[in-house]
């Protein structure tokens, strides 16, 4: 029997020490998940739809990451939050990704900004100003 393929998106961000050419990535942890679930795991750089649409055609399940936030014209609102973290093209490609998955009923792991989409993409919206949030202030939640 062979392993599944599964599909993690990668992110991508300017590299300033190499005169900002963009790096496609996706942190480690999901890459060894997936190898010690017994998956073959394909990082899936960002591209136009038609070739997310081949992508999903390609692997047996997709894995969303996190990263920059979704761009709020998605769920018919207007940037309110003061972020400028946001990523057109990424929105583009991983809203085909959901579609196709949705479409050949491959099963779709999200994570935060994964989860975040695919709320968006099923009609939902998202709260953009989330007071006390941990990256805006530090926490005084101590955990042992």
């Amino acid at each position: 029997m062979s392993k599944p393929i599964i599909g993690i998106t990668a992110n991508q961000r300017l590299n300033p020490s190499l005169d900002d050419i963009p790096w496609s990535y996706a942190p480690t942890g999901f890459v060894e998940g997936v190898k010690e679930a017994g998956g073959t795991p394909l990082l899936l750089p960002i591209v136009d739809e038609k070739t997310a649409k081949q992508y999903v055609q390609m692997v047996d399940k997709l894995i969303l990451i996190g990263g920059q936030n979704v761009d709020p014209n998605f769920y018919g609102e207007s940037n309110q939050a003061y972020e400028d973290d946001f990523m057109i093209e990424r929105d583009f490609f991983e809203i085909a990704l959901i579609k196709e998955a949705i479409k050949l009923k491959k099963p779709i792991f999200t994570v935060c900004r994964g989860m975040q989409l695919m709320n968006v993409v099923l009609g939902g919206t998202l709260n953009q100003n989330i007071p006390n949030h941990w990256q805006l202030e530090p926490s005084e939640t101590i955990t042992q």
